[in-house]
């Protein structure tokens, strides 16, 4: 009967550490973006711009996607990237597209051709994020893309 009870116990911790460890090994790692970091603007005609991602940001060896909603809370959260963001903005041509009631031009959904523009800014300020792989940037098959972002504080940022 002892020999009973010890290898139920036995059979329970093994299930036990299996299940505790598997969720662990799925639980997204939060990374950190400090004022050390830098952000990529990518333009709409380069490869993460034709794929829907015009932010990236370095951490380690690997680059991070921002998806729509991550630009737009970020633009909200960080007076620099509001910047770029109202920059990049400033490049869609507003002579074309959408018309109001009246039949006037009032903006435009499309950017200037060969917008192969790229380059650095500073992470003004910290922030940290879980993410996701699998997505196609390229011909990266399994980039990285933010999921969540937090402030430094700890608490998610929300649109």
């Amino acid at each position: 009967m002892n020999a009973r009870k010890i290898i139920t116990v036995f059979i329970f911790l093994i299930i036990a550490t299996s299940t505790i460890s598997l969720v662990s090994a799925t639980a997204p790692a939060r990374l950190n973006a400090t004022t050390d970091d830098t952000i990529t603007y990518f333009g709409y005609d380069t490869a993460p711009g034709k794929a829907g991602y015009n932010y990236g940001i370095e951490i380690g060896d690997d680059t991070y996607y921002f998806d729509w909603f991550g630009e737009m809370i970020m633009s909200e959260y960080s007076p620099m990237f509001s910047q770029v963001s109202n920059y990049d903005l400033s490049k869609m041509d507003n002579d074309v597209g959408i018309k109001n009631a009246f039949g006037n031009t009032v903006g435009g959904l499309k950017y200037d051709t060969n917008d192969n523009e790229f380059f650095d800014f500073k992470v003004d300020k910290p922030f940290s994020f879980t993410w996701h792989g699998g997505e196609q940037v390229g011909l990266n098959d399994d980039a990285k893309v933010i999921d969540k972002i937090y402030d430094s504080n700890g608490k998610e940022l929300k649109l």
